[in-house]
């Protein structure tokens, strides 16, 4: 009887910065310099103590804040953090997601699901009814995305957050908007059920 191949899970070793070196990075991404504005130094703390010392998250979380350009607008923003004090680390990076619009998530769950690595030019035009270029601009801007040498790629933390919202769409594979793991998409094309349901 053969086996089938299962989906790895990931384990990251995440190095946790010193709140010092913490603030600095969130300053730079927030401020593009190593410290807060005059009279954002309270929320520039609070906003630091959300990402629990995670290099990534201080750069996601201070990359979401540069957008808003008042304190009132970051007390508004903090409070998507305050809900999430006890869950993992993905959970704070969803909330950037979680404020993009429809148009942005779709490309950032496409690019999760099957378009890291290969050529911006060629996403953009695969993605182009959801306007790929001017959300995928957005994406980098909120650290969600990386452009090198002509290529998407990201973070595996953000890779798996993104995928992890599409498995919550449905417990069955059959019921998400994406399939990318080969045994889900063969497992679904084989069901009679579903195939009964696209012949109807």
């Amino acid at each position: 009887m053969g086996t089938h191949p299962i989906e790895v899970q990931k384990i990251y070793e995440m190095t946790e910065l010193n709140y010092q070196h913490s603030l600095e990075l969130f300053c730079r991404n927030a401020f593009g310099e190593s410290h807060p504005e005059i009279g954002y130094e309270a929320v520039s703390s609070r906003a630091v103590g959300y990402a629990k010392g995670v290099p990534l998250a201080l750069k996601v979380i201070g990359s979401n804040l540069a957008t808003r350009k008042s304190i009132r607008a970051w007390e508004y923003a903090l409070k998507d953090y305050e809900r999430t004090p006890r869950k993992g680390i993905q959970d704070v990076l969803k909330i950037s997601y979680d404020v993009l619009e429809p148009n942005a998530q779709t490309v950032f769950l496409d690019i999760a699901c099957f378009f890291k690595g290969e050529r911006i030019e060629y996403v953009e035009e695969i993605l182009e009814e959801f306007s790929a270029q001017s959300n995928i601009e957005e994406l980098v801007n909120k650290s969600l995305l990386i452009v090198e040498h002509g290529c998407l790629d990201m973070h595996d933390l953000i890779q798996d957050m993104g995928r992890e919202i599409v498995r919550q769409e449905a417990p069955n594979p059959a019921g998400r908007s994406r399939l990318w793991f080969h045994q889900d998409v063969i497992d679904v094309l084989s069901d009679e059920n579903f195939l009964w349901l696209q012949c109807d």
